[in-house]
């Protein structure tokens, strides 16, 4: 536990100080750059996963979550009008991976390999919707709105966990992920709206916004953490990486994020 608080404290500072120089510039480069480094560190977990049966296309996967965040992030600062871009991104990756699997005679396994990639792909590319939400300050609500999803979907770690351990008895889905409880999930929901209501309240998106903003992040944040879950049965491994000390790897750590980053993108884009 000592541990664990440690990693998490530095992590803590590593975004307050990247939050007071963007502050301080006026824009959101650091954080944006700081999301894509963390993006392409859970590809190379991703990779590790599968790359020792050769079930995935390594080169391809990495390649395509370096270039996917540069050219989003190249459209919004430099204001290209090219919103189709990310479709292009997405639909030239899935072209390439089939001619890959076909050029390679993959016929045993080529949809596996395909299908592995793609979803370790699309994994991180639902976790850069955060990027868009720093750099559009005028659609997504810029470093406070993340900033306040962080913390919202975090918070529902927190109020699981607690929840859990003092009330949790009937286990949620015990094939999935056996330490998860009903009452730990209620638990993190409760606490996420609640820091969802002030988060939102505190960037001027109002209390009723906050309210249902917290419960759907709540939500996606749990259902983040059981996808991940899934994936970690399947390879039957039980952190993602020994990167961080007493929290596993950065998939471990992003995990709540990867289906809240774009629900939160979604509902700020919305309203």
């Amino acid at each position: 536990m000592r541990t664990r608080i440690i990693v998490g404290s530095s992590l803590l500072a590593a975004l307050a100080i990247s939050c007071w120089v963007d502050l301080t510039i006026g824009r959101a480069y650091v954080s944006s750059a700081l999301i894509v480094l963390i993006g392409l560190a859970a590809l190379v977990e991703w990779n590790r996963f599968f790359a020792q049966d050769g079930a995935v296309y390594s080169g391809l996967l990495l390649a395509a979550g370096f270039i996917c965040p540069l050219l989003e992030g190249g459209r919004i600062l430099f204001d290209w009008s090219a919103p189709w871009l990310e479709w292009l991104v997405l639909s030239a990756f899935l072209i390439v991976l089939y001619v890959r699997a076909i050029l390679a005679g993959h016929v045993e396994d080529g949809l596996d390999r395909v299908a592995r990639t793609l979803l370790g792909f699309m994994t991180v590319f639902l976790f850069y919707r955060l990027v868009p939400i720093l750099l559009l300050d005028d659609e997504g609500g810029g470093l406070g709105a993340v900033y306040g999803l962080v913390f919202t979907a975090k918070s529902c770690d927190i109020g699981a966990y607690f929840a859990g351990s003092f009330f949790g008895k009937r286990k949620l889905i015990p094939r999935v992920s056996p330490g998860k409880t009903v009452a730990g999930g209620v638990g993190g929901i409760l606490l996420s709206t609640g820091v969802g209501i002030l988060a939102m309240w505190l960037v001027g998106r109002g209390i009723a916004f906050g309210a249902v903003f917290g419960f759907v992040i709540g939500l996606a944040t749990m259902f983040g953490d059981l996808a991940e879950s899934v994936v970690k049965r399947c390879v039957g491994v039980k952190d993602s990486s020994n990167l961080l000390p007493g929290s596993g790897g950065i998939l471990d750590l992003i995990d709540s994020l990867i289906l809240a980053a774009p629900a939160g993108y979604v509902l700020l884009i919305l309203f």
